[in-house]
């Protein structure tokens, strides 16, 4: 029965993936509105196909989404969870790889779309055009989505993500020395009156 599920589910997504995959670029022709309606449409698809041929449903614990703009950080195990959180997170920029970028015609449809790309062996001048690029999304109302372990990883494996990040953010200048400077702060706001104690907030 699964198996008789996954070849339905293969069959009928990727059948009708090619027609909307392949209008991509020619979306991409009339601007980010244009090519974000295209990729509404796939990953609305995309939802429907898992839940009527694989039974896959989601659960949102906690508080389901902040109001402005923040930093998702997702764990990336599929291509599932990439589809999903663009159509959950309405139309985030998605931080990709320079690999995924330097695909031809792909990698222009997705800066169009509003990608935001990473380079890991970047010099001082491309990290600062990312970071452009991030405060350009923020400004626009749009959150950021970013798998920071860099790759698909296996279910139950956790390795060490390639950057801290933080959230809920206002905007995108986060540097060391505001952190260290809180972090500072913090301590001094915390010390212990002789014979007592008090806790330290998390911020």
């Amino acid at each position: 029965m699964i198996a008789l599920r996954n070849l339905l589910f293969k069959i009928v997504f990727y059948t009708i993936s090619v027609p909307i995959v392949l209008a991509t670029p020619i979306s991409a022709l009339f601007g980010r509105n244009a090519i974000i309606v295209n990729t509404h449409i796939w990953t609305a698809f995309h939802h429907w196909a898992t839940r009527t041929f694989l039974g896959i449903h989601q659960n949102i614990e906690g508080t389901k989404f902040p109001g402005g703009p923040v930093i998702y950080a997702a764990k990336h195990q599929a291509m599932y969870e990439t589809l999903e959180l663009g159509r959950m997170l309405n139309t985030p920029a998605i931080v990709m790889k320079q690999e995924l970028a330097s695909i031809p015609v792909w990698g222009w449809a997705a800066r169009i779309y509003g990608c935001i790309v990473v380079d890991r062996e970047a010099s001082a001048g491309a990290l600062r055009r990312m970071v452009k690029e991030a405060k350009t999304a923020l400004a626009e109302g749009r959150s950021i989505l970013i798998f920071p372990e860099g790759t698909r990883v296996p279910p139950r494996r956790t390795p060490p993500a390639a950057r801290r990040v933080r959230r809920p953010i206002s905007d995108a200048q986060d540097s060391r020395r505001a952190d260290r400077d809180r972090f500072r702060n913090s301590l001094a706001s915390s010390r212990p009156e002789k014979g007592g104690h008090r806790d330290v907030p998390l911020r």
